[in-house]
């Protein structure tokens, strides 16, 4: 495993742009590809091509073969793809401190996305990002404000994505999931109790 700098808080990824939040945190995303995407079987020059492809002012070729997903841009794909590989551990690790280091490598990979700008062109990839981010954000402390603001614009997003509910779900059984991932008291939960999705 390579080594790194601590990682920073949510709020200090949230805050930064993309291009900010790859500078800083290279050297976690490297873990990211490196450890828990490639479980250490690749070469160097793969996981420097990775971490290339991930910068958001890369210019660098990607294969014209390959799609992202269900046929969406690789580019944007590949942050996506690289929070999903701390799923597991966002959704079902009982361990705090474990969690909270698993979401927040989700957000660091999730931050290097335009998402203003993904929201107007996928609304599959825009769906798919925030509700990895909503998963990360639940299991973070002091982050309802942004887990909030995640879940508004996910609502907008959800009913122009053509992806099925099993691939991407509705805001109201995403809301049921989240409740099973915090504790009663949380302020999280206090928050999500109350709010009633559109769909």
């Amino acid at each position: 495993m390579s080594s790194q700098a601590p990682e920073q808080s949510e709020s200090d990824i949230l805050a930064l742009t993309p291009q900010q939040n790859y500078d800083r945190h290279r050297a976690t995303l490297r873990d990211i590809v490196e450890v828990d995407h490639f479980s250490n079987t690749m070469p160097t020059s793969i996981v420097d091509f990775w971490l290339s492809a991930l910068d958001p002012e890369s210019k660098i070729r990607l294969p014209l073969d390959t799609k992202g997903f269900y046929g969406s841009d690789l580019r944007a794909s590949i942050p996506i793809e690289l929070a999903h590989d701390s799923y597991k551990y966002v959704m079902h690790e009982t361990d705090k401190a474990k969690a909270t280091k698993y979401a927040n490598r989700m957000i660091i990979a999730l931050s290097l996305l335009e998402m203003d700008v993904l929201i107007i062109k996928d609304a599959n990839l825009a769906g798919l990002a925030l509700w990895h981010k909503a998963l990360a954000l639940v299991r973070l402390p002091d982050c309802v404000v942004d887990l909030a603001k995640t879940l508004k614009l996910y609502e907008d997003v959800r009913p122009r994505a053509s992806l099925s509910g099993s691939k991407l779900p509705q805001p109201g059984r995403l809301k049921t999931r989240l409740l099973t991932m915090v504790d009663d008291d949380n302020k999280a939960a206090e928050w999500l109790r109350s709010w009633e999705p559109k769909v």
